[in-house]
């Protein structure tokens, strides 16, 4: 069979890496369509050894992004016609999902973030199916959805797929045995961040002054950092990640996707988000496992930390709280799979 996966975003490739390379040892033709967004969507993909078609690069500026659309859909159009493409998969964006509907092409989407109505009421009614965690809160009534306990973040780290790798940790002079925590801090440049901000400056320094008396800190951001922290930032190859977070002993973010990998690796994460209760998957994670702490703005987390790092995060057992959670999922590589070889 000929399928086609879109990856727009580096979380994307992640999701869809493992679907691709079973779907190969399975003997389909898998065409991949990629649009980058910062350099990240084709170093995972080459990274991976996943070879791929490039569409027209994601910018900030709405008119940029309507005008994308338009250019990628026709060349989305004129690959789906090239290679016969019988099945595809994506998350809900107006590219792939669009175009293979008007094509009457089954199309597979996955989508967990809740704040991303726009792209739902836009590109549903021309989807197959969408497959939705069972913790996914909308009020959007979506007719072709697919509910299924499962998190994305299972579909490349579950143990089956994924083992953390000291090595990789110490290619970046990281030692696993000195103990150490993350912060990552996000661009805020898709559409639903519109209207959001990173951390300040002047809260990132109060959160390092109390942090730094027992942790070691190393700072991941997608955009650039003023100069004072430049002592504490992190550069490193997008696919290695994961090894990074798993020797972590907590993490601080203002991004969704980072902490709940974080919780299935079995470390804590602290996530501030404006938005932070419209998420069914922080809900979750913070209510029934000891993984996930959220706040709605950065002046909670600079009160919690202080008792968080005296108290709360000794008396977290990690590794049971992971255990608890992998056995109450699905990895989503095995509900695509059983789309189309069912």
């Amino acid at each position: 069979m000929n399928i086609l996966i879109e990856c727009g975003h580096p979380s994307d490739v992640h999701l869809f890496k493992n679907l691709y390379k079973r779907l190969v040892r399975n003997h389909h033709n898998v065409i991949v369509v990629a649009r980058d967004r910062d350099g990240m969507v084709d170093l995972l993909l080459q990274a991976y050894c996943i070879e791929y078609i490039s569409l027209k690069k994601n910018q900030p500026g709405m008119y940029y992004k309507l005008y994308a659309i338009l250019f990628n859909n026709i060349s989305i159009a004129k690959i789906i016609k090239k290679y016969n493409i019988q099945y595809a998969f994506g998350r809900v964006t107006p590219y792939s999902g669009i175009i293979c509907g008007l094509l009457r092409i089954p199309f597979i989407a996955f989508e967990d973030t809740e704040i991303a109505t726009l792209n739902l009421r836009l590109t549903s009614p021309f989807l197959s199916k969408i497959i939705i965690p069972d913790h996914f809160q909308s009020k959007i009534n979506l007719k072709n959805q697919f509910r299924a306990p499962t998190f994305k973040e299972l579909a490349y780290l579950h143990p089956d797929d994924f083992s953390p790798d000291r090595l990789i940790a110490e290619k970046y002079n990281i030692d696993p045995s000195d103990p150490y925590i993350i912060i990552r801090l996000n661009a805020f440049d898709s559409y639903h961040d519109v209207g959001f901000k990173q951390i300040s400056s002047q809260d990132l320094k109060k959160i390092i002054e109390i942090i730094q008396p027992s942790y070691n800190i190393y700072i991941i951001s997608e955009t650039s950092l003023p100069s004072q922290f430049k002592k504490y930032e992190l550069r490193i190859d997008p696919e290695d990640i994961h090894s990074i977070i798993a020797y972590a002993k907590f993490i601080i973010s203002d991004t969704g996707t980072i902490n709940i990998e974080a919780a299935f690796l079995g470390v804590p994460a602290i996530v501030v988000h404006p938005k932070v209760y419209a998420f069914g998957n922080f809900r979750v994670l913070s209510s029934r496992y000891k993984l996930l702490y959220p706040f709605s703005n950065i002046k909670q987390v600079i009160s919690f930390l202080p008792h968080f790092i005296n108290n709360t995060i000794h008396h977290i057992d990690s590794n049971r709280e992971r255990e608890r959670l992998l056995s109450n999922y699905i990895n989503p590589t095995d509900i695509f799979l059983s789309q189309i070889e069912q």
